[in-house]
Order: structure tokens, then sequence, then C-alpha cells
């Protein structure tokens, strides 16, 4: 996630995060309610917020360890 070196993203989890972020982000609801569920490793899927701090907290924290598919956005296996 973060580079050693540097301590700022990888460019690989940055790409990641922007296509997570605009996927989970133009699904109809989260462009009603500009929340949703946050999968950050503090969180894990079980609380909603604003999109904004999702950021932060993704940015941060990381998500939830082995999370690949976005099935609370709508993605299916």
């Amino acid at each position: 996630m973060h580079d050693p070196v540097t301590e700022l993203l990888t460019p690989e989890y940055a790409e990641g995060l922007k296509q997570f972020m605009a996927f989970a982000t133009n699904q109809p609801v989260t462009i009603k309610s500009k929340q949703m569920y946050c999968p950050c490793c503090t969180y894990r899927n079980f609380r909603v917020i604003h999109v904004s701090q999702i950021w932060m907290h993704l940015y941060g924290d990381g998500f939830i360890p082995g999370y690949k598919v976005w099935f609370m956005y709508g993605e299916n296996e």
C-alpha cells in the first residue's frame, strides 16, 4: 500500500483506489446519499460514512485484508 522509502501510496494501490472509488460512487444509492459502507480495516463494511471520509480511511488504513470483490457496491464474483 505505502512505499517504504517515500511513505506515499504505491502507484498500483493509488490506481486501484481510484478505480474502486469511481465504481463505488457511481452506484445509484451512493449518488443519492453521498454515503456508503466503508471497506477500510477499521469499519470492515459495517459502517456507512460520507464518501469523502472513505477516501481518507482507505488512503490511511487500507482495505479489509483479502477484499477483492466489491460485493457491497454491485460487483459480482
